[in-house]
């Protein structure tokens, strides 16, 4: 991740990694600059160092299976901030994930984002899109490329989004919704859903601290308590940022001072509690998230991850690419139930499934049927904790759970985890891809059983912490695909098989709702059942939709973490009251605990 430089101690620093400053009160930070710009190419694509290069070759292109995914970005018209436009009508740039190409939409200033409908810029938007279908078209983005979404160079541009929404669905999208996520905003709820509900995002925005709040997603909005904004808009030497691309020492100080002052001002409580994650909202800031990232120890969403999140959802899976390299070091963990069947690869309790060391640690006494009730009794709670303080102890840089009712355990595991973020489910997911959506569109949720997850569905999201409009979720079961029997049989899947219906199975659904619903189209995909991502690749290549599962979400937060922000106290259980007030942190019972009503037993 990054550069991974370690936060420096104060008189143990080597010289040749010490801080570009001169000033002793500074001595142990970092220059924000210098580990955000060792890879040139990097700094001059404005990106940061998540993009690998601003030049691509046609055999190069050639080679890739897939469709090679564009993020259209659209920019307003000023040089400053934009210098390519001088030339130039759009920009390439590549991230690990797709290519990015920045278009300019002539005419249109950041104060004409500000207004209301204006015919001018809707006319100038029509044309940009114009253009970017044109250039699509030629083969000038490369070969066996795919557009799937937009986002926007800064926030102001969701002031426009139902016009931009409607004109990119005419020229771009003909055959279905355009994919928007115009602001940074959007990530928000992804990351308070791992937090307790009273843990803060700082978010340093580019733009005045009013017309940041104004931009943001009103999901994001619903919980203001949370959200902690600063504008860098004054700090020494901006103006040098955005004119060069380049941060001074000056602005370095004073943004690490900014951030300083605001993670004191808001650690107001004896555990912990105050400022988990950080927001960058603006271009100019993605300069200096690895910096960030690694010196405060924490996760940080910017542009370039958004952008990612877009993107994921169309690529092919990571354990089904023809060239997959080596495993990264970094390790995962995943807690299983004492539950035994043969997983295909993609299923969370598969090694094979991430890009990283997997190791598994089974909860004794948490059986299948104990999982889907939520059960929680001594043996349970003890074994659980033991399960997951050996995992930290391993150094993982995140926890997951290998079945979708794990995340009946979601809050408890955070509680009593002492250092490690804790994602249980895909369903993490939701408040962002319930943002995404218009008021009309929904998100297919894909299950094993539906009768099963659908009374749960309250429980499992809201009561989880994750701010979600219910209604845009439609859940659907897998059990009577031909093959997906033997997951409520404990058997080998044949995953060819399974394969092989998944599609009609999907194309009928989409069918049958397109016609009973056409004014409520299915937007995303969201695999909940931890033994679905096997077939999220055919799934994205047989509708065309979108699909994100267990393992996309552990990707994505790998992504906007530097591993030692996975190893913080971070991440902490939801509502610590009550957890305090019937667990110790040793994870044994203050008081009798009660189990739910039993349920028929099914499998999800």
């Amino acid at each position: 991740m990054g550069c991974g430089k370690s936060k420096p101690k104060s008189g143990e620093v080597p010289e040749s990694e010490a801080p570009a400053t001169t000033n002793d009160d500074n001595s142990a930070r970092p220059s924000f600059h210098r580990m955000a710009t060792v890879d040139v190419k990097a700094r001059k694509s404005r990106f940061g160092a998540n993009i690998l290069g601003e030049n691509g070759t046609e055999e190069e292109e050639k080679t890739w299976k897939w469709s090679t995914n564009i993020v259209a970005e659209l920019c307003v018209d000023d040089p400053t901030m934009h210098p390519f436009c001088h030339e130039e009508d759009f920009k390439r740039t590549w991230t690990e994930d797709c290519t990015v190409v920045s278009i300019v939409c002539r005419g249109i200033t950041e104060k004409d984002l500000s207004r209301g409908q204006d015919s001018n810029r809707e006319a100038s938007i029509g044309k940009a899109l114009g253009v970017l279908k044109g250039l699509i078209k030629s083969g000038r983005l490369g070969f066996n490329t795919k557009l799937v979404g937009l986002t926007a160079d800064m926030g102001k541009w969701t002031f426009a989004e139902e016009s931009i929404r409607k004109i990119a669905s005419d020229i771009l999208f003909p055959n279905g919704t355009a994919k928007l996520i115009l602001h940074v905003s959007a990530l928000i709820p992804t990351a308070f859903a791992a937090y307790k509900n009273f843990e803060k995002v700082l978010c340093l925005t580019e733009a005045r601290v009013e017309d940041f709040m104004e931009a943001c997603h009103p999901g994001a909005k619903s919980q203001l308590h949370r959200i902690v904004v600063r504008s860098v808009k004054d700090l020494p030497d901006y103006s040098t940022l955005v004119d060069s691309g380049s941060p001074t020492e000056a602005f370095d100080n004073a943004l690490c001072e900014m951030v300083e002052k605001a993670i004191a001002e808001e650690q107001n409580g004896a555990n912990g509690e105050g400022i988990k994650a950080i927001v960058t909202s603006g271009r100019n800031l993605t300069l200096l998230s690895h910096g960030l990232m690694d010196y405060f120890a924490m996760p940080l969403f910017d542009q370039v991850k958004l952008i990612q999140f877009l993107s994921m959802g169309f690529s092919r899976s990571e354990f089904n690419r023809d060239e997959r390299k080596d495993k990264q070091k970094t390790q995962v963990g995943v807690i299983r139930l004492d539950y035994h069947y043969p997983p295909a690869v993609g299923d969370a309790a598969h090694e094979d499934s991430f890009r990283f060391t997997t190791h598994f640690r089974e909860v004794k006494e948490l059986t299948f049927d104990r999982a889907q009730n939520g059960v929680f009794n001594d043996d349970i709670t003890t074994n659980f904790t033991k399960a997951l303080h050996e995992l930290e102890d391993l150094n993982v840089v995140g926890i997951s759970g290998d079945c979708g009712f794990m995340m009946h355990y979601q809050c408890f595991a955070r509680f009593i985890a002492k250092k490690t973020p804790i994602f249980m489910s895909s369903l993490i997911l939701a408040g962002t891809l319930s943002l995404m959506c218009t008021k009309q569109e929904r998100v297919l949720c894909l299950t094993a059983n539906d009768k099963t997850f659908v009374p749960m569905k309250e429980k499992l999201l809201k009561n989880s912490g994750i701010e979600a409009d219910l209604d845009q979720f439609l859940i659907v079961g897998c059990a009577d695909i031909p093959g997906f029997d033997a997951v409520a049989k404990g058997e080998k899947v044949d995953v060819p098989l399974v394969s092989k219906h998944m599609v009609p199975f999907l194309q009928e659904l989409l069918a049958r709702e397109k016609k009973e619903q056409p004014d409520r189209p299915i937007a995303y995909i969201l695999l909940e059942c931890t033994e679905l991502p096997p077939y999220a690749d055919c799934i994205r290549q047989s509708t065309g939709l979108p699909a994100y599962d267990c393992t996309s979400l552990i990707d994505f937060f790998h992504k906007c973490t530097s591993e030692k922000g996975w190893n913080t106290s971070g991440f902490a259980a939801h509502n610590p009251a009550f957890w305090n007030k019937k667990f110790s942190k040793d994870g044994v019972a203050k008081e009798p605990l009660f189990a739910p009503p039993k349920m028929t037993r099914t499998c999800i």
